[in-house]
């Protein structure tokens, strides 16, 4: 799945035939359009990623760079348009390793898909001209052979990059991208010291000693509201999803997964899509007015080895 600027690129299979189905999907009108399967070679070619290209700002058709490898290591680009269809790049680039980038995580942004790499200098496409060029990287601290990327997106127009400080893993360095695309510099530097205080369940623990050996938790989102103090992340922990402004420390509780014997209750904040937001924002979310949405799975439904579970929407509360 890939998402850019409000479309979603998904990947389906069929259950009944195992036929591969490729769909572009507008989550807030609920419409779609399947798309036709680029004309590569199924036993030699395989389909890395796809990847949207779309900018509602300056038109409203879309494209989709698909990614492609080859037997040989060779890497290269085929192109859709709704204006047209599938079309070869001509360009081929050997990577090393299977997948040293991260081709379903590129981002659109000033015409072009950007990849980072754990390992590899950074690459932009530039989907109008159909070029790869190498764009600045980050370096990687001398003693170790990679990245620790938690996060790449784009807000506010430009890209940023989170990775997970190596000496001490509590710490992110948030980079951004200088717009001329000269250099990353560190923006901002996130100490998670307080959440593994209130979320002890994110400390993994050496089982014997008991001795910290890790953190268990991912960014799934940046805003970089710089202008009204409303940094922050979205992470998701073992048991929650959180906001963590990164300017005065708040947290909030977006989702809470309760376990109590076979039983799962899911509390979570609603939120709504404006379709006024500005274009280029990752999330074009603004708040709604919280609700509570309560989802039990109980034992005792038919279907499953006789007790079976069932997902049932209970009531809204207020919060």
């Amino acid at each position: 799945m890939h998402y850019c600027n409000g479309l979603l690129c998904l990947k389906l299979l069929r259950l009944d035939n195992d036929e591969v189905i490729y769909r572009v999907y507008n989550p807030c009108t609920n419409r779609y359009t399947n798309i036709p399967k680029p004309d590569i070679d199924d036993d030699a070619d395989e389909i890395v990623a796809m990847n949207l290209a779309y900018d509602p700002s300056k038109s409203r058709n879309y494209k989709i760079v698909c990614f492609v490898r080859g037997r040989l290591g060779l890497l290269r680009f085929v192109t859709f348009s709704t204006e047209s269809t599938w079309k070869e790049s001509g360009k081929q680039v050997r990577v090393k390793g299977k997948y040293p980038y991260y081709f379903g995580k590129g981002v659109f942004l000033n015409g072009a898909i950007h990849l980072v790499s754990k390992h590899e200098p950074f690459l932009w496409f530039d989907v109008d001209n159909e070029c790869l060029k190498v764009m600045p990287s980050t370096s990687i601290r001398e003693g170790y052979n990679r990245r620790k990327i938690k996060y790449f997106g784009e807000s506010t127009g430009k890209l940023h990059l989170i990775e997970q400080n190596v000496l001490q893993q509590t710490l992110l360095n948030v980079f951004e991208l200088e717009q001329d695309y000269s250099k990353w510099f560190v923006k901002y530097v996130v100490n998670l010291n307080d959440l593994t205080r209130l979320f002890p369940i994110m400390v993994i623990n050496e089982p014997e000693s008991l001795d910290v050996i890790g953190y268990q938790f991912d960014v799934l989102c940046f805003f970089d509201g710089e202008k009204d103090g409303e940094t922050m992340l979205v992470l998701t922990l073992p048991e929650n999803i959180i906001s963590y402004n990164i300017k005065n420390r708040n947290i909030k509780e977006l989702l809470k997964v309760l376990r109590h014997g076979l039983g799962v209750q899911i509390l979570c904040r609603v939120f709504t899509q404006s379709s006024q937001g500005s274009v280029g924002e990752p999330s074009l979310l603004r708040k709604a007015e919280p609700l509570r949405h309560y989802y039990s799975i109980e034992k005792g439904v038919p279907g499953f080895h006789g007790s079976g579970y069932s997902s049932r929407p209970g009531p809204l509360f207020r919060s």
